[in-house]
C-alpha cells in the first residue's frame, strides 16, 4: 500500500520499489528482527506467523489443541509477558532476548480465540430457563465494564497496570464468546 502510493506521489519506480521491499521487509516479521522500528506492522507481523503455526496445530491435533493446549498457551504465554514487563502494550520489546512480545502476544491472543470458539459450543450445549437472558446480561456487563475501564480507569503502578490488561483481555474474551454464541 504505501509503495503504491510512493509510486503515485513521486512517478519514480526506485522510490516505489524501495517503499514496497521495506513494506514486505516489515511484514515477514523483518522489524522485529531489529533492522527496522515500526509500530504498526508488528500486528500483520504476528498475525500471520501466529495465524500459520495455531492452523498447523489445528490441523494436526484437532480438538486437542482447541479444548486443552491453546487455553494453557495462552495462559503460560501470558504470565511470560506480564514476568517480563509489566504490560502487553510494548510489542516491540524483546522477552528474555529471544522474541519480540507482539509475537507472544499475537499468539496468546490468538489461542484465546481459539478457546473462546470452544466457549461456544459450551454454550451452545448449555440449555436452561432463560438462559439468553443470563447469558445477555453477562455479555452486557461484560462489555459495559471494559468500556467503562477504557473511559475512567487509568491505572499507573505495574500492578494496576498488570490487572487492568488482564482483566480486559477475560472481559472481552467472555463477551465475544456469548456473541459468537447467538445467545
Amino acid at each position: 500500500v504505501s509503495g503504491a502510493i510512493a509510486f503515485d506521489n513521486t512517478g519514480r519506480f526506485d522510490r516505489f520499489l524501495a517503499s514496497a521491499w521495506y513494506e514486505l521487509e516489515n511484514v515477514f516479521l523483518v522489524s522485529m528482527l531489529g533492522f527496522y522500528h515500526d509500530e504498526l506492522i508488528w500486528y500483520l507481523s504476528s498475525l500471520m506467523i501466529c495465524s500459520a503455526i495455531i492452523w498447523f496445530l489445528l490441523r494436526r491435533f484437532d480438538s486437542n489443541f482447541s479444548r486443552y493446549a491453546a487455553p494453557i498457551i495462552t495462559i503460560v504465554v501470558l504470565i511470560i509477558i506480564f514476568a517480563e514487563s509489566n504490560t502487553i502494550s510494548t510489542p516491540n520489546h524483546f522477552v528474555y532476548g529471544v522474541v519480540k512480545k507482539g509475537l507472544l502476544r499475537g499468539l496468546a491472543c490468538m489461542c484465546l480465540g481459539v478457546s473462546a470458539y470452544e466457549c461456544v459450543s459450551l454454550f451452545d450445549r448449555i440449555h436452561f430457563d432463560k438462559d439468553k437472558l443470563v447469558l445477555g446480561i453477562i455479555e452486557l456487563v461484560c462489555y459495559l465494564a471494559v468500556i467503562i475501564c477504557l473511559l475512567f480507569v487509568h491505572p499507573t503502578d505495574d500492578v494496576g497496570r498488570r490487572i487492568y490488561d488482564i482483566m480486559m483481555i477475560f472481559l472481552l474474551f467472555i463477551a465475544l464468546a456469548i456473541t459468537f454464541s447467538n445467545r
